[in-house]
């Protein structure tokens, strides 16, 4: 069996609830993202581990996932496919 997947992402209004076999392990509350232009995107700054496979298929049907880089409390977030993660 494969290691499990850790990931830091932001959990917006159009990501699904969090599959049963995926663990959210921590939260840091409420972000926001400043975009191009004057555009925001807001969410929750979670921390999920779960199988690879599981987390691919839960991200799947999103045109994209903030996925968190860096220190958890400086984090940055970057906008990515699915196929990239």
């Amino acid at each position: 069996m494969a290691d499990p997947v850790r990931l830091h992402f932001l959990k917006t209004s159009d990501v699904p609830e969090v599959p049963a076999d995926v663990t959210v392990i921590d939260d840091y509350g409420v972000v926001m993202i400043h975009t191009e232009g004057e555009k925001f995107v807001s969410g929750m700054h979670i921390v999920v581990e779960g199988p690879e496979e599981s987390i691919r298929e839960w991200f799947r049907p999103l045109p994209g996932v903030w996925l968190g880089v860096g220190a958890p409390f400086m984090q940055q977030f970057e906008i990515h496919h699915v196929s990239e993660i």
